[in-house]
């Protein structure tokens, strides 16, 4: 993120008069796709039947992680900033705190049970738990649930997690599912497609031999039919 605010800056500076390349000549501000883990069906369905005690550092990392993905891989500090007026009419519906988009997600039983789970009359947030403790800025918070997942990683057998795996997830899975890219996009609350492409990751091999000869097999049964008289429209 901090590299794609520099690169903006430096591309402003240019469009001055100015010199963003000298001025940036020591800074790397390259941007590099980092390698996330992404969870298959079979290691979901082991996070889903792990059984933590009740009150552990496992048991919040488990329930909020499973809750960030059903809920269209929402995004740790938006998931810590919801209160009781984000439910209306059956959805949770938020503001992204990055890009500012609205994402409104079905309060399906399995988030509902979590949210009951840790509902307490005395607080309007939807996840108390999170704003325990000496500090509840959401950087420390965040730093905070990434320790529980790595040690709950290790204590269940999982690769290793962090707060984005469950994000990652959801967006390949669903694409790999066949749901569509704005759909996705929109799920997510990214404002542009290009960084919902990012989130989208080692897509399987075979899809893309699928494709490959689907496509040949579609050119050659167009031969056939031409070579028969038959009349095909573009569409």
């Amino acid at each position: 993120t901090i590299k794609t605010y520099l690169a903006s800056l430096k591309a402003v500076i240019n469009r001055m008069g100015g010199d963003g390349r000298e001025l940036f000549r020591n800074v790397s501000i390259g941007k590099k796709r980092t390698s996330q883990p992404i969870f298959n069906w079979q290691q979901m369905e082991k996070v889903h039947h792990t059984e933590p005690e009740e009150g552990t550092k496992d048991m919040y990392a488990r329930d909020t992680f499973i809750f960030q993905h059903d809920a269209m891989g929402m995004p740790f500090v938006d998931l810590m900033n919801l209160t009781k007026n984000n439910l209306r009419n059956g959805h949770i519906v938020y503001h992204r705190v990055k890009t500012g988009e609205e994402v409104s997600v079905p309060l399906l039983p399995e988030l509902k049970a979590i949210l009951d789970k840790y509902k307490r009359e005395d607080s309007p947030w939807l996840f108390p738990f999170w704003h325990e403790g000496k500090s509840d800025r959401p950087r420390t918070v965040l730093a905070r649930y990434n320790r529980y997942l790595v040690e709950l990683s290790e204590n269940y057998g999982l690769p290793r997690m962090t707060s984005y795996t469950a994000r990652r997830t959801w967006a390949t899975n669903a694409y790999r599912n066949g749901i569509d890219m704005q759909v996705i996009q929109r799920g997510l609350g990214h404002a542009s497609v290009t960084t919902t492409l990012r989130y989208i990751q080692d897509i399987d091999q075979s899809a893309v031999d699928a494709a490959c000869a689907s496509m040949v097999v579609h050119l050659k049964q167009r031969k056939k039919g031409q070579k028969e008289g038959k009349i095909y429209v573009n569409c």
